[in-house]
């Protein structure tokens, strides 16, 4: 006897209650799934790659999937900008259980709709937005060392965090907000409150060192254990593409990291009183290879894949 005599079906295995399904394709920001019988499923998300995973029970995978003959496992392409592909198999054969796999290019969130009437799910899925603090270091009154050639380094730090700030917004999943825009001084503990008071993913703020002219190379500084391998990924970043000196990533009790409720590094990008690095640190072109390196850095850490 079938489980759900008064449901009319074509296909569908009426001595087991198996639901056959026939549609898996992506609509809009949905991926829609259309069965022939009743469709339970139960969700769950694994990282590294991120991926989507859907079990639905007493199912298999119809002889004609979106039109065209299928197999037992295959993939579907996507439209969806969050969706790499979809892939299916029958996961499980006593019982039947189709698992659905949907490959993400990024963290996202999710929520599902059943509609028994049409024996459909829907996935609804949405990128989800990191939300990344750039602190250009100094500014106003605090104009931060002075460099090789008598410039200040509050007017390094600045153009630079701008540079950084315009990439970002061009970037669909990451909201990035400025301490400050202009040659406006701000209180160390304000900086954080900023990234605190909105809930950042991340804060990253933006320096040149200085010291003695003989000394050159890029230093990462965290405080606390968390923060640190977001540190370690932005400190490969910048020298890779500065080209100088290793300096180490380093921990220091430096206020607006300590005062960070969340991953935090601070970034000495070269010494300004060298004068060699600072040639170069206030070359416009080598800020633009800067702001891209620094940038890929928050992406990587973030697992943000183009």
């Amino acid at each position: 006897h079938s489980d759900q005599p008064e449901i009319p079906v074509t296909g569908r295995d009426e001595h087991s209650g198996v639901s056959m399904i026939s549609k898996i394709e992506s609509v809009a920001e949905q991926i829609v799934i259309q069965g022939d019988g009743p469709l339970e499923a139960e969700v769950f998300t694994l990282s590294d790659p991120h991926r989507l995973v859907i079990d639905i029970a007493n199912s298999k995978i119809s002889p004609m999937l979106n039109g065209s003959p299928s197999a037992m496992f295959g993939q579907v392409d996507s439209t969806h900008p969050q969706v790499e592909r979809i892939r299916y198999a029958l996961f499980s054969s006593d019982p039947d259980i189709t698992r659905l796999v949907i490959d993400l290019r990024q963290p996202v969130q999710y929520s599902l709709t059943w509609d028994r009437q049409q024996e459909k799910i829907s996935i609804d899925i949405r990128g989800q937005n990191f939300q990344v603090v750039l602190d250009a270091g100094h500014g106003g009154k605090d104009p931060g060392a002075i460099t090789y050639s008598n410039y200040y380094e509050k007017d390094f730090t600045l153009p630079l965090t701008l540079k950084i700030y315009e990439l970002l917004q061009d970037e669909p999943f990451i909201k990035p907000v400025l301490t400050r825009s202009d040659d406006t001084f701000i209180e160390l503990d304000e900086r954080s409150a900023i990234a605190n008071r909105i809930d950042a993913d991340l804060f990253v703020s933006i320096h040149g060192n200085t010291y003695i002219p003989s000394i050159h190379g890029t230093e990462t500084y965290y405080y606390d254990e968390f923060s640190k391998a977001f540190a370690e990924t932005m400190h490969r970043h910048v020298v890779e593409a500065t080209g100088f000196r290793d300096r180490q990533v380093r921990q220091r009790e430096y206020k607006v990291l300590r005062l960070a409720e969340m991953p935090a590094a601070l970034i000495e990008i070269g010494y300004v009183s060298n004068k060699e690095q600072e040639a170069l640190l206030y070359n416009d072109e080598f800020q633009d290879k800067i702001a891209q390196a620094i940038v890929d850095g928050i992406k990587q850490y973030l697992q943000i894949h183009d």
